[in-house]
């Protein structure tokens, strides 16, 4: 069995905090190492998601979890009617805690953990997804977005509005 728990990063720094919440209805995606898609499973009320050998996960194979791209877009998580943010990977040498996912390319352009199980019997849960609270709702999102400095800068005969974190 693999997997674990998608939370709210209060904090932003990667490490999941007593106090910090998981997300439930999270949809998340197995693929293999070819990027097939073996099975779709939703965290619950805590945020825990689990695959297991009734989805296809084999010992010493290698997978994608990853966010499903219904879920995940330009705004980031939308679920309960609420975005999340993509949270730093964390550098802690505890992997129970930290966040794993990182945007590699490899699967739709979403947060995934790229992993591979080790021998029969073994259960590894500690793949985990952290989200950052970025915004509340969609329509909040859009009108103020988080980490984003809009600043009016002339330029020639007219002006640009430059966006981005740090006005890059």
């Amino acid at each position: 069995q693999i997997g674990n728990r998608v939370w709210a990063d209060a904090d932003g720094d990667g490490i999941q905090d007593a106090a910090e919440t998981g997300i439930a209805n999270v949809v998340l995606v197995l693929y293999d190492a070819n990027g097939a898609l073996l099975a779709r499973t939703s965290t619950n009320a805590k945020g825990e998601y689990y695959f297991d050998s009734s989805n296809g996960v084999e010992p010493n194979s290698s997978y994608f979890i990853a966010v499903d791209s219904t879920q995940y877009g330009a705004l980031g998580l939308l679920v309960n009617g609420t975005n999340y943010g993509f949270t730093s990977v964390s550098e802690t040498s505890n992997d129970n805690t930290d966040s794993d996912a990182v945007f590699n390319g490899m699967i739709d352009n979403v947060p995934s953990i790229a992993i591979t199980t080790a021998d029969a019997g073994n259960n590894d849960h500690d793949y985990d997804f952290g989200f950052t609270l970025e915004g509340g709702t969609e329509n909040n999102y859009l009108i103020n977005p988080p980490h984003v400095t809009i600043t009016p800068t002339c330029i020639g005969d007219g002006i640009a509005v430059i966006y981005g974190p740090n006005n890059t």
